[in-house]
């Protein structure tokens, strides 16, 4: 199964890129390939999680798709988990979590997925890696831009 681990040092504090990542009904305005993202269901779960159920459409040149997925929002441990409910994925899972560092954080992310329509896979597949990088880019940009700090 296809898979991407990323880790990433920022100027910014755990709690703040926690938000930001958090901040989910907001990525149409930043996050690459993204064209809109709604909350169905907000709910409080044990130890202070919420769980939000949530719906995205993104797009890619004449791909357009739509999903929905359980994340899992554990602020008081400074992670995130996203399993997919349904949409073009067998499988996508993934995890986001947080530490500080002395001047900033440092952010971890990692995904598996699996398409359901192997054409989608073989067209959309080697490009994954390349959409996930751009995509940490564009949260560390939306971090430097929402607390000001620039390059």
């Amino acid at each position: 199964m296809p898979s991407f681990h990323g880790s990433r040092r920022v100027r910014h504090t755990a709690i703040d890129m926690f938000d930001l990542v958090a901040d989910f009904e907001s990525y149409p305005e930043f996050v690459p390939f993204c064209l809109s993202a709604r909350i169905r269901r907000r709910a409080a779960g044990p130890a202070g999680a919420e769980t939000l159920i949530a719906e995205m459409e993104v797009g890619l040149g004449p791909i357009r798709e739509r999903f929905a997925t359980r994340d899992v929002l554990e602020r008081e441990r400074l992670r995130i988990g996203i399993v997919n409910l349904d949409g073009p994925f067998v499988r996508f899972a993934s995890d986001w979590a947080f530490r500080d560092e002395t001047g900033g954080s440092r952010v971890e992310f990692s995904t598996e997925y699996e398409f359901r329509n192997p054409a989608l896979s073989t067209l959309t597949g080697p490009m994954f890696d390349h959409v996930f990088r751009r995509l940490a880019r564009a949260f560390e940009s939306r971090a430097d831009a929402k607390y000001r700090l620039t390059r």
